[in-house]
């Protein structure tokens, strides 16, 4: 979700994310970057956040372009993984 709607959902808080992982992206020595506080999940600076969007989207397209373009190697590898599975019909537990 991009913008500022995915700050207002569940009272101001970024859309499924717990205090600890808010906390931890401010606090825990890796400064987040203000633009991730703006964009979706999938361009978010965080390979692990991206990580997390890969292991539950259903969008096997966009799964598909993550598996091309990402920076990350895991990220491209796993975006690859699931886009196939989705695209054969083999659900994977999200």
């Amino acid at each position: 979700m991009a913008g500022s709607a995915a700050i207002l959902q569940n009272g101001g808080r970024l859309d499924g994310w717990t205090d600890m992982e808010i906390l931890n992206s401010i606090y825990g020595g890796i400064m987040m970057k203000f633009r991730d506080l703006f964009v979706a999940r999938y361009l978010h600076s965080d390979p692990e956040v991206r990580m997390k969007f890969v292991m539950n989207s259903n969008d096997a397209k966009l799964l598909r372009q993550m598996s091309e373009k990402d920076d990350d190697e895991k990220v491209r590898r796993a975006a690859a993984e699931r886009a196939d599975s989705l695209m054969t019909g083999q659900r994977q537990p999200a």
